[in-house]
């Protein structure tokens, strides 16, 4: 990771082990609680929580108060406001909608499928 990620901006709540791409925007309200990837492009609204073990991919868009806890969210995924997402894997390209739960799924453009834990 060296070179190619930061720590978070001194303004950010960032726990050890939190490390942004130095492209990623994300806002001052916001928590970031290791480990955490945040890669190139993306976008970390107002007071959302990255609880670790958590990756979010190049050029994602967590709107307003998003909630993620041990999740890989892959490239340009977009989640809205007030979202809570929970250990879940989110493929490429994927929206889901503000003031939505989602825990323990695979979700990609084309199936959903729980997994099994």
């Amino acid at each position: 990771l060296e070179g190619r990620y930061r720590s978070p901006a001194t303004n950010t709540l960032a726990g050890e082990g939190a490390h942004c791409h130095p492209e990623a925007v994300i806002d001052a309200t916001s928590n970031l609680f290791g480990p955490v990837i945040i890669d190139r492009g993306a976008y970390i609204g107002k007071k959302v929580t990255v609880n670790g073990p958590s990756v979010i991919g190049a050029g994602c868009r967590l709107e307003d108060r998003v909630t993620i806890d041990a999740s890989i969210i892959w490239e340009d995924v977009t989640i809205g406001p007030r979202a809570h997402i929970d250990r879940c894997i989110i493929s490429r390209g994927v929206k889901i909608d503000g003031d939505t739960v989602v825990s323990r799924q695979v979700i990609s453009p084309d199936m959903t499928k729980s997994l099994e834990l």
